[in-house]
């Protein structure tokens, strides 16, 4: 974006110079209008001796018309190439500033979702945790589920050897 802001800065100031160009084109061709309304004027005061002379300064009289036309032709296009580079500018400026914006945009959404993923790491390694801790309560609650079994079984057989006890001293 600064490429084109630059290249149109560029253009324009082209632009004013072949203005200035075009300016003397046009005063050259007023010159050269004049000389040839004083050479018909004098090959008028001449006579039949200036004829010949008459029909030059005519056809430089109609160089002039001409190179004056095309120089305020030319004129007029630098001018609305010069507007043109001007709305140019101004958009290019404009988009410059929404670049920009979207770039600031862009870092703080890049920003947010390092953020997140910051966050989600937390989070898994929370998760992580937990579920390593249930893991072990899991195994704790084997582990007691399997001492409890043994205890159960092991009380059974002390009561039935406390029945058989009982068998024996009793009557």
């Amino acid at each position: 974006m600064e490429q084109l802001e630059s290249s149109i800065h560029k253009i324009s100031d082209t632009s004013a110079e072949i203005e200035k160009i075009i300016g003397e084109i046009s005063a050259i061709a007023q010159q050269t209008n004049m000389l040839s309304l004083n050479a018909s004027i004098e090959a008028a005061r001449a006579g039949e001796a200036g004829k010949g002379f008459a029909v030059v300064a005519t056809e430089v009289g109609g160089l002039a018309a001409r190179s004056s036309q095309a120089a305020k032709e030319t004129n007029s296009l630098i001018m609305s190439t010069v507007v043109a580079i001007e709305e140019g500018r101004k958009i290019s400026e404009l988009a410059m500033q929404v670049f920009d914006g979207m770039a600031e945009q862009i870092e703080k959404a890049s920003s947010g979702v390092k953020n997140i993923a910051d966050t989600v790491r937390q989070n898994v390694s929370i998760v992580t945790q937990a579920v390593d801790g249930l893991e072990r309560i899991s195994q704790v609650v084997e582990r007691n589920v399997e001492v409890s079994q043994d205890s159960e079984q092991v009380s059974m057989m002390m009561a039935e050897e406390a029945g058989n006890l009982l068998k024996m001293v009793e009557p």
